[in-house]
Formats: structure tokens, C-alpha cells, sequence
């Protein structure tokens, strides 16, 4: 009996709640609509970090490491984060001052 070739799998790009990350050519979509220009490799990693994550929360720590790769030593401060997290907001959130996908874990991190 001739062994069979498995089939590939067809890896499709994940849908939250109008949110939708295709991680092969790294695209975000709010409603369908494709964000432009797009993320920043930074912005792009992070979001996928928290996406992959949903509900729970992700610390800070994680996500410097993700983030930050460049930086083996973990030096980045708390402000290069909210910066971060402030651009994803302003590019993906109907409203940034009142986020529904990135939420703030207050002493901890973030969750998607």
C-alpha cells in the first residue's frame, strides 16, 4: 500500500470581532479594511502577540520580548511600551481614548 502525501493546510487568516490579522503578508483589518500604511514590524509583532493571546493578559515583560527582540538585555522602558501600544491604538481602535481590543492590565501588561 503507497503511503499518501498529507494535504497541505490552508493557514487562514484569524477574525476578531471586525479585527483581522493575516500573519503571511502581515496585514491588519479593521471592518474589512485593510490598515494602511501598514503596521511597523514593532506595532505588527505586538498586536499578534496579544491577538494570539486573546483574553488573557500579556505582561510587559513578554511583550519587550517580542517586541524588542534587538534588545537582548530587556532595557526598554514604559514608555517605549505605551508608545507602542498608543500607535497600535490610533491605527486599529474606533476610538483610542476608549479601546476595545488593546485593554490595559493595569501593573501588568495588556490583553487583546
Amino acid at each position: 500500500m503507497a503511503s499518501e502525501t498529507p494535504t497541505p493546510t490552508l493557514k487562514l487568516p484569524s477574525t476578531v470581532s471586525g479585527l483581522r490579522l493575516d500573519s503571511g503578508p502581515r496585514d491588519v483589518y479593521v471592518a474589512d479594511a485593510l490598515v494602511t500604511p501598514p503596521l511597523s514590524s514593532k506595532e505588527f509583532d505586538v498586536l499578534e502577540l496579544l491577538y494570539q493571546n486573546q483574553g488573557d493578559a500579556v505582561s510587559r515583560d513578554d511583550i519587550v520580548r517580542v517586541g524588542w527582540p534587538e534588545r537582548t538585555d530587556g532595557d526598554v522602558g514604559n514608555q517605549e511600551i505605551e508608545q507602542c501600544i498608543r500607535r497600535i491604538r490610533r491605527r486599529i481602535e474606533p476610538d483610542p481614548a476608549k479601546p476595545r481590543y488593546v485593554i490595559t492590565v493595569r501593573g501588568y501588561g495588556f490583553k487583546f
